[in-house]
């Protein structure tokens, strides 16, 4: 689902839905065991909003708490602020561009 939507807010420059997918994503990844992957998308979403000024709100914060500790844990603090770094770095600018970066990323196929 998160996938879908997020081709199709893509399509229409929705930020807010992108990244809301994006986090979406990320929760997902840090259930299947992709903590490096969460932590990117992770830092990936909240860049998308800053250059309209517009708070980042997306996905329920408790939850999204909760798949952030996930991932942190399994990976430990630096490979989480590395990762959760080269996430923001994708989306730096909240450009168009940017938004590609991270859409092509969170839909990229998953090497085990």
């Amino acid at each position: 689902m998160y996938r879908d939507s997020l081709g199709l807010y893509r399509e229409i420059g929705d930020r807010a839905g992108v990244s809301s997918c994006l986090e979406g994503l990320a929760s997902l990844a840090a259930l299947q065991g992709q903590y490096e992957r969460a932590a990117r998308l992770f830092g990936a979403a909240p860049n998308l909003f800053k250059p309209v000024g517009v708070l980042f709100d997306g996905l329920d914060r408790q939850e999204v708490s909760r798949f952030v500790a996930l991932a942190r844990d399994h990976l430990g603090d630096q490979a989480w602020q590395s990762a959760f770094a080269a996430g923001q770095a994708m989306t730096a600018g909240g450009t168009r561009g940017a938004l590609e970066k991270a859409v092509a990323f969170a839909l990229a196929p998953v090497v085990s």
